[in-house]
């Protein structure tokens, strides 16, 4: 049964809507004050149908999403939830007219294929390793593999860096490639050190030009100690040479599941533009000067050792009510199609 409407949705007009965050198994509930999106920050509440829950909270419409507190919210509710349960993460800004539009167009519509991936994923989670190479440690490396980068070197330390431009550009050119491949290659590596203690994993794109690696594995969360023991071996062996700073899990799994928006409106596409624009701005982007900075980085190469630490996310304010089964997948969890006057985009 849905929850009760607001009174906003009560008088007819639209003053507030519901915020969805993603979805679970119908046996979870809500056992501390835990707050979401909006200013103030809406209470997280259930809506139930089928078997089904969906993880909202009320939001007024007159205010737009797409804040970094707002996306840094969305992110931790869902966080701490797959801690303890499977769920379905809806993509940042999804946002519906009722608790009834969430049961009708959401839970009811898409039950057996929202069921049958949160089957799949029962007891699993994500795990997000990344690292980033040393610079010294890496230009050491391609100087010492690449003549021609070597010679351009010579020709540049010293130099006027505008007399010597047309050198820095192929110096840029021969180190990005070799960095290119040094990453397949070490991705590679991280693969092979957590086969048999994951599920699948997912390469993401590099957010740096020095990212080494970017893996996100699911894994059942029961095998968490071999995963960190894994990942802490790997971080040894590449002391000095990559800095594997973090290792985030679990966390919702939004590598491996369609990732759904149940609205295509204006509200919508508008805070989805706000997100890319928060997130270009909050993660590290190209430099367009990156030839300069190599050009100082070769010059200096300083003897640098560093060990990223680990940072853990282990909020569970949905715990579940009584002992969990641990089910085993029996199918592969089916893409979302489209609601009775909803659109449900997936992504891949």
């Amino acid at each position: 049964m849905a929850a009760p409407a607001s009174r906003g949705e009560a008088r007819g007009s639209q003053q507030t809507g519901w915020y969805v965050y993603g979805i679970v198994p119908g046996d979870v509930e809500v056992v501390a004050d835990v707050r979401g999106v909006g200013d103030p920050p809406g209470r997280v509440q259930l809506v139930r149908d089928g078997g089904l829950v969906a993880l909202v909270s009320e939001i007024g419409l007159d205010r737009p999403l797409g804040t970094p507190e707002d996306l840094r919210a969305h992110q931790q509710v869902l966080d701490a939830t797959a801690a303890q349960v499977p769920v379905l993460p809806l993509r940042f800004g999804a946002v519906m007219t009722s608790t009834q539009a969430v049961t009708e167009e959401l839970l009811a519509a898409h039950h057996e294929r929202f069921a049958a991936a949160l089957h799949e994923l029962e007891g699993r989670a994500e795990y997000l390793v990344k690292g980033r190479y040393v610079e010294a440690a890496v230009l050491a490396e391609v100087l010492s593999e690449n003549k021609q980068a070597a010679r351009l070197r010579d020709r540049i330390r010293g130099k006027d860096p505008d007399a010597t431009r047309h050198e820095l550009i192929q110096l840029g050119h021969i180190i990005n490639i070799a960095v290119t491949a040094k990453r397949q290659a070490d991705t590679r590596v991280a693969g092979d050190a957590l086969q048999g203690l994951v599920v699948a994993s997912a390469v993401r794109e590099p957010t740096h030009e020095l990212d080494a690696v970017h893996i996100a594995f699911l894994a059942e969360i029961d095998r968490e100690d071999g995963i960190t023991h894994a990942v802490n071996d790997l971080a040894r062996n590449w002391e000095g040479r990559i800095d594997l700073r973090l290792l985030l899990g679990p966390m919702a799994p939004y590598d491996f599941v369609a990732t759904l928006a149940p609205l295509s409106d204006s509200r919508s596409q508008a805070a989805a533009a706000r997100l890319a624009a928060a997130r270009a701005s909050l993660g590290a982007r190209h430099d367009a000067g990156h030839a300069r900075r190599h050009r100082h980085a070769i010059d200096a190469l300083p003897k640098e050792r560093s060990l990223g630490g680990r940072r853990r996310h282990l909020r569970s304010p949905l715990p579940r009510s009584g002992a969990r089964k641990r089910v085993r997948p029996r199918r592969a969890a089916g893409r979302c199609g489209t609601g009775r006057g909803t659109s449900l985009a997936c992504n891949g």
